[in-house]
């Protein structure tokens, strides 16, 4: 028996197992460029105008100073409800707190921590 244009079981072995992961990681960086893409708040860049269509969100100040006690450096500003615009003035994308400051009579600037409750759409 000749075996030409064979493959021992463990080069075909390694050959499935790279194939896989190389698979697994291009699904992974397709997943993560798809995420960077959709317009959900989470990733909203600075200077994007969006209103609030969820509940009531707390508007704190100094939201990442973790040294200090929760209730003296989260202070509370005001609630944004439903309906409420905001402009967004410091975001890095997936980063839980974004600054905003809020459009209308009482134009506050604070912080809001993204959650996935959290629903806001973009408007043009």
């Amino acid at each position: 028996m000749s075996s030409l244009g064979k493959l021992s079981p463990d080069i075909v072995a390694v050959r499935t197992v790279t194939q896989r992961l190389v698979l697994l990681l291009i699904g992974f960086f397709a997943l993560a460029i798809l995420l960077t893409r959709l317009p959900t708040f989470i990733n909203a860049a600075s200077g994007e105008t969006w209103q609030i269509r969820g509940g009531q969100i707390p508007l704190m100040q100094y939201p990442a100073m973790p040294e200090r006690s929760v209730v003296a450096n989260r202070q509370l500003i005001a609630m944004l409800k439903p309906g409420d615009r905001i402009l967004v003035l410091d975001s890095a994308p997936f980063r839980p707190w974004k600054k905003v400051m809020l459009i209308g009579e009482e134009s506050r600037i604070g912080w809001i921590r993204v959650t996935p409750a959290l629903g806001a759409i973009r408007l043009e």
